[in-house]
């Protein structure tokens, strides 16, 4: 498995994750533009996670079996880590990618300096997200400083 910076040719795959009638409920705004503003924007991190086949070679995309991506926002200054977005796809839920992309995320994160903490938003009704977020160590938080308030959603957070 192998977390990599995210390129404009995986966006239709990356789209197509949150399509999918299982995801798309649980996301505000999707769609193109918001997957290239998010790559064009250095507070932001994009990182698709994918599934290397043994006879890949480093030139060969495909090679690769896109599993899920990420979006992380806040790097631009020291202070918490929002976790913006995390997918995994609908046929390789309950395999343990979740956790083991969570798991990258935060080795990730971890060497940022001045990085100590990682927050995200979940609505209470997406219990598969809330049980992976709670069973990797994310606690329930007020809202953090600059968050919007949506009404309904449930902020986590993980200390590094």
């Amino acid at each position: 498995m192998l977390l990599r910076e995210t390129r404009p040719e995986d966006l239709d795959g990356v789209i197509g994750l949150e399509e999918s009638e299982d995801t798309c409920d649980w996301l505000g705004d999707t769609g193109r533009s918001w997957h290239e503003n998010a790559l064009a924007d250095p507070d932001q991190w994009h990182l698709v996670f994918v599934k290397a086949h043994p006879s890949r070679d480093d030139e060969d995309r495909d090679g690769e079996e896109l599993v899920g991506f990420v979006v992380l926002a806040g790097l631009a200054k020291p202070g918490p880590v929002e976790m913006r977005r995390m997918v995994v796809s609908a046929v390789q839920r309950g395999k343990g990618y979740g956790r083991q992309l969570l798991g990258e995320v935060f080795k990730l994160i971890d060497d940022v300096p001045d990085r100590d903490r990682i927050w995200l938003d979940v609505s209470p009704d997406n219990e598969r997200a809330v049980a992976l977020y709670d069973s990797v160590g994310f606690e329930p938080c007020e809202a953090p400083e600059g968050a919007p308030r949506n009404n309904g959603v449930v902020y986590m957070d993980y200390e590094l």
